[in-house]
């Protein structure tokens, strides 16, 4: 899980989303959704970079965002996540805090991978990272 992620408030427009991606640390892969949170921090929508880029600046953020969201807690095991993630088609997935639903990260795709695919896979496949 990172809890590095990009989230604007339920009034921002797509202007607003924009800026934030391009102004945020997160690391890239975290960059493929938008959340959008209401103002007890609760996940109300989560928009995909393409419709942002689609839509007027001045539209709601929301109103472009999916609504009907998934989403996972810190204690699932991997495989349900991994089924979450396939069953949606999601290449980010946000976590919430089990007692108050705010969310506190995101699962993405590649942290997926990483947990899935046997240690020193990239060693066995002659591919390195910048750790080995």
């Amino acid at each position: 899980m990172n809890t590095d992620f990009v989230s604007v408030p339920a009034t921002a427009t797509v202007a607003e989303a924009l800026e934030a991606i391009r102004t945020s640390t997160a690391p890239a892969e975290s960059l493929h959704a938008v959340f959008v949170l209401d103002e007890n921090g609760l996940p109300i929508g989560a928009a995909s970079v393409a419709p942002l880029v689609r839509a007027r600046g001045s539209e709601l953020a929301l109103t472009v965002a999916r609504t009907q969201m998934t989403f996972v807690h810190p204690h699932w095991d991997l495989h349900r996540v991994a089924r979450k993630m396939s069953d949606f088609n999601l290449t980010v997935l946000p976590v919430l805090d089990e007692e108050e639903g705010k969310m506190i990260g995101v699962i993405t795709v590649d942290d997926l991978l990483e947990e899935l695919l046997p240690q020193g896979w990239r060693r066995e496949f002659g591919m390195t990272t910048a750790e080995e």
